[in-house]
Parts: C-alpha cells; structure tokens; sequence
C-alpha cells in the first residue's frame, strides 16, 4: 500500500532542494546578496553600502548648513559689536558702555552723561567753583562736585586703574590748593600783619599768594583740556 504522508514529506524535500539549488545559482550569479541583520531590519551588502552613501551625502548637507548657519551668527555678532562701538563714539561719552537712558549707576552711585561737554558728571555742576574735572586717559573727563567725593569712593572701581591714578592725584592737588587759598584768605585777614610778613617771621613753611595763584592756574588749565 502506498503511503500518501511519505510521498508529500518526499515531494516537499525535492520542492526544498530545488529552491535551494536556485538560491545558490542566484547568489554565485549577483542576483542575490546574504542579509545581515540591522536591529529589526535585514540588509545586503549592497543595501547596506547604498544606506551609508545616503548617510554621507546627508552628513555633507548637514555640515554644510551648519556652515552656513554659524557663518551668520559670527555676521551678526560682528555688526553688532561694530553697531556697539558706532554708538559709543557717537555718545563720546567716557564708560558709555555703562550709560542706560543718560545715566550710569554704578554701585548705588549715578552718574550723569554729558555729551556737549564729553564729560561723566557726579553731583551738582551749577557753580563751577565746586567741580573738580579731570581728564581720563581715553578722552573726555569726570567732573565731581566736591561735595559728592565720598560717593564717588564707592564708584572708584568702575574706572580703569589709569583713571583712578589721575582721579586720585587730582584731589589731592585740588585739596592742596584749597588749603592753600583758605591759609591766604586767614593771612589776609590777619589784622596788622600781612602774608608776606608773616613768611619773614614763620619762614618757608607759610605759603605765599604767588604759589597759591600757580596752583589756581594750573587747576584752570585742566578745565580747559
């Protein structure tokens, strides 16, 4: 008696070495690439390779565009700082790169932007008599009303150390000639006894009109820089 289960499991077999027989001649041919296995996916070699030239190609336009893109950025930032620098010698105004609407606060302390005179001011600059203006080292001064110094103590830091070596050599040479006119004023009114007679008598010690009119002159010689 014939056996129909054999007969199937012997014509499967033959159906099973035939397909494989095709797939090697297919493969020795080209036809068919081995697969290898990506996460979830199977590729041949030549899927593969095609996959890696498309990753270059798009790693080359991503680089590219980040080119571009960083190019911009260092564009901007260049025209904004040639704006920044535009605008501060616009407003020639010393430390305008601190100023905010005219002013300047620094450490609780303001300053106001003069731009007619090239001058950062401290204090009231009604009566000039009161105002000690000093040049700084990159153009235009500060003027501080006498009366403001222990404010502008607390500023101090906000100059350069150029700066502060002019501020502080300045009002010590302002409060050297003010003690200076006050000695005169007192001589002056000294009764009977003028200030040259009391130079005779006390020596080179007491100052004489003559020095304190050099040092008046060279105060107004700074006002006028």
């Amino acid at each position: 008696m014939i056996n129909p289960v054999s007969i199937f499991q012997n014509d499967a077999m033959q159906m099973l070495r035939k397909r494989r027989s095709e797939i090697e001649q297919r493969m020795k041919s080209g036809e068919i690439q081995p697969a290898t296995m990506i996460g979830g996916n199977a590729y041949t070699d030549i899927e593969w390779n095609k996959l890696l030239e498309r990753m270059d190609t798009t790693l080359e336009t991503v680089k590219e565009e980040q080119k571009e893109r960083f190019a911009r950025i260092d564009a901007e930032q260049a025209q904004k700082a040639i704006l920044k620098k535009i605008e501060e010698e616009k407003s020639n105004v010393p430390y305008s790169y601190l100023a905010k609407d005219g002013f300047i606060e620094y450490n609780g302390v303001v300053f106001t932007c003069d731009e007619e005179h090239h001058a950062i001011c401290l204090g009231d600059m009604t009566n000039e008599e009161e105002v000690i203006r000093i040049p700084l080292t990159e153009g235009g001064c500060l003027k501080v009303n006498r009366n403001n110094l222990s404010e502008l103590s607390k500023a101090i830091s906000m100059f350069s150390p150029s700066d502060i070596r002019r501020i502080m050599e300045a009002i010590a040479r302002d409060a050297k000639c003010e003690q200076m006119k006050l000695q005169l004023e007192e001589d002056s009114d000294s009764v009977g006894e003028s200030a040259e007679a009391k130079m005779d008598s006390h020596g080179a010690d007491v100052v004489t009109a003559e020095q304190v009119s050099l040092l008046l002159k060279d105060r107004e010689q700074e006002k006028d820089l």
